[in-house]
């Protein structure tokens, strides 16, 4: 379930764990991984799945904020601290977390564009 700004953007993701359901604000999710069916939501040292696709959860996030780098991958574009160029337009993503993220050509023009726009 995804909580929606007026900008239609999720602000918020309601996972469940257990018998728990936990209120994650957009802007603490460092990374986003692809599990199958679902996508696993990475949050300070913490990850949560929750079933929605890849494709689906990326036309609901803010393009300002989450970027694309691999079609099993979506980072929080201001968690980058560093692009190491590996070949052919590919990069290791180092995120604030420390986790390492690889990009791949398909997605090289969003990252380009985002290094050119300058955003954090």
């Amino acid at each position: 379930m995804l909580d929606r700004t007026a900008d239609t953007f999720a602000s918020r993701f309601t996972v469940q764990s257990g018998s728990r359901i936990r209120i994650l604000p957009a802007e603490i999710v460092a990374w986003i991984s692809a599990a199958g069916d679902y996508v696993e939501l990475h949050s300070e040292g913490h990850s949560y799945l929750m079933r929605e696709t890849m494709a689906s959860l990326e036309l609901r996030l803010d393009p300002a904020k989450f970027l694309r780098i691999h079609r099993s991958r979506i980072v929080q574009s201001r968690s980058i601290v560093e692009l190491r160029s590996i070949e052919n337009r590919e990069f290791t993503v180092t995120l604030s977390d420390g986790s390492k993220h690889r990009s791949s050509r398909t997605y090289a023009d969003r990252l380009e564009r985002w290094l050119a726009l300058g955003r954090v």
